[in-house]
């Protein structure tokens, strides 16, 4: 591993470590240690190439597809669904989702235009 390697993967630490320390501070300081659930990280709004690219799949995916899309836990996508109306098909068991319909939840929901 060269110097630059190491000193590149040493800047994106210390920018995770002080992008999450900020997301907390934000949140109300309700992280982790104190025992609180947090919202999950909204969408951030210079972010087209997500609503691009959830506009642009034809047909349905499943809860792990989105999950990993949004990079939020399949248990998220869960409380999403219950508390906040995250757009959802059932078919028998298994949940589906229409990313045009997650799409414009999430432009609702961060209140920008659909």
């Amino acid at each position: 591993m060269g110097a630059n390697s190491v000193e590149e993967l040493s800047r994106r630490i210390l920018a995770d470590l002080v992008r999450s320390s900020l997301a907390g501070a934000l949140a109300g300081g309700a992280g982790l240690e104190s025992g609180k659930l947090r919202r999950p990280r909204s969408i951030a709004l210079s972010d087209e190439d997500l609503f691009t690219r959830l506009r642009s799949i034809r047909g349905c995916i499943v809860t792990k597809e989105l999950a990993s899309l949004m990079r939020w836990h399949s248990e998220t996508i869960y409380r999403l669904i219950k508390t906040e109306g995250l757009p959802v098909h059932r078919t028998g068991k298994r949940l589906k989702f229409y990313p045009p319909e997650v799409a414009s939840w999430l432009a609702k929901r961060s209140g920008r235009r659909a």
